[in-house]
């Protein structure tokens, strides 16, 4: 017989897991029930990149998606010797990079490759980052006007 926690402790474990994994750092962990499932987001800004964190959250999902078979299974998990089934079938996790970060993640960039740095940065509205070490690309949206950025690239510009 297994014992089945609720999405809510499920969600204060994963509070305390994040805790005891990355000390000093704030998460927001909100769980989400609807018709026949549930599940948990943690969002924060900046801090340890997503995989390390999923690296965390994984562990603690009662579930798993097949999309070859389009098939969910439950996930059984051992605690303390006893079969716990957790609440949150998946757990969701949304790092923000702040405009902060952005910018001393680009004048450590143009530090190495001024030049390309700077045409991609000019070269839209967006900023091109993938500091956060995932396989794809994060996309993070510029507030700024053209003319705007050049005055910031002209300032970390090296001489």
């Amino acid at each position: 017989m297994s014992k089945y926690l609720t999405c809510a402790d499920t969600a204060k474990i994963v509070r305390q897991t994040l805790r005891e994994s990355f000390p000093g750092e704030k998460f927001s962990v909100r769980s989400h029930t609807y018709a026949g499932d549930a599940s948990i987001r943690v969002t924060w800004t900046d801090g340890p990149c997503a995989r390390d964190v999923e690296g965390v959250t994984k562990r603690l999902e009662g579930a798993r998606f097949d999309g070859m078979d389009d098939l969910k299974t439950f996930k059984h998990h051992e605690v303390d010797g006893e079969r716990v089934l957790f609440g949150a079938n998946f757990i969701f996790t949304d790092r923000e990079i702040s405009d902060e970060m952005i910018d001393t993640c680009a004048r450590e960039i143009v530090k190495m490759d001024g030049e390309a740095v700077a045409e991609i940065i000019n070269g839209s509205t967006y900023r091109w980052s993938d500091f956060d070490n995932d396989p794809g690309l994060f996309w993070a949206r510029n507030k700024r006007t053209p003319a705007q950025e050049s005055e910031t690239l002209a300032s970390i510009r090296p001489a």
